[in-house]
């Protein structure tokens, strides 16, 4: 799979959401509400940071899911970082069970208020662990990172990569999960090559009714996709 960068965001500031280093074709919006994030550092090499709070709801979304890639082949990466602990997956909130939350979205295309329909990719923290799922025609296949472990405060690059020619690293597998550079999940989805997603929302941090008020800040996002009809988002 040869991928082309469709968009790339580090985050300097709200009107960056909409003004991207590259990728403003994407026309990516948010509602609910973000705060920078400096924290007095300079994030040279991966950005500076927006921050999501319990109250704020913050979420950022484009209306047309195929102008960052295509369900056949592309990469979603984001750099987070979280005011908890992450062990062996799960995300310590999650842990408590008293919590009314069974998951926290980090992005989706083709979702509602608590459930994404097919076609989908979806990832989230889970009580399970670092979830990622696909959902074509053909059924759905899930995959959960249940090893990473990460301390409070620490930025985190998650990448979600599929292709429907498979993972060269893994034989056998079209999808997977890398934390910090290492794939940390892996599987198989039959059906990537007949969907489209086209039309169908992409939304990161929270979904369209604002459910989630998981707390972070983003630092970093970027889009690949193997379909050439992307490209005038990249530019």
């Amino acid at each position: 799979m040869s991928l082309h960068l469709t968009y790339l965001n580090n985050f300097r500031g709200l009107e960056s959401i909409n003004n991207p280093v590259i990728g403003s074709a994407v026309q990516m919006r948010f509602n609910g509400f973000f705060s920078p994030d400096y924290s007095g550092r300079s994030f040279n090499s991966i950005g500076f940071g927006l921050k999501k709070t319990i109250n704020s709801k913050g979420r950022i979304y484009c209306d047309d899911a195929s102008e960052l890639f295509d369900i056949e082949g592309g990469s979603l990466n984001i750099v987070l970082s979280f005011p908890y602990d992450i062990t062996n997956g799960i995300y310590a909130p999650l842990q408590d069970s008293t919590t009314t939350f069974n998951e926290y979205i980090l992005w989706g295309v083709n979702i509602g208020q608590r459930e994404a329909s097919q076609p989908s990719l979806y990832a989230a923290l889970t009580k399970t662990g670092i979830q990622f799922s696909i959902w074509t025609y053909s059924g759905r296949t899930t995959i959960v990172d249940s090893t990473t472990t990460v301390s409070a405060n620490t930025d985190i690059l998650f990448e979600f990569i599929w292709d429907s020619n498979g993972i060269i690293d893994f034989p056998g597998n079209n999808f997977g999960i890398k934390v910090d550079s290492v794939y940390t999940a892996y599987g198989l989805r039959q059906g990537l090559v007949d969907e489209n997603i086209t039309n169908l929302t992409f939304n990161l941090l929270n979904t369209p009714y604002l459910y989630s008020n998981m707390e972070c800040t983003i630092r970093w996002m970027s889009a690949f996709s193997d379909d050439m009809e992307s490209s005038s988002s990249s530019e």
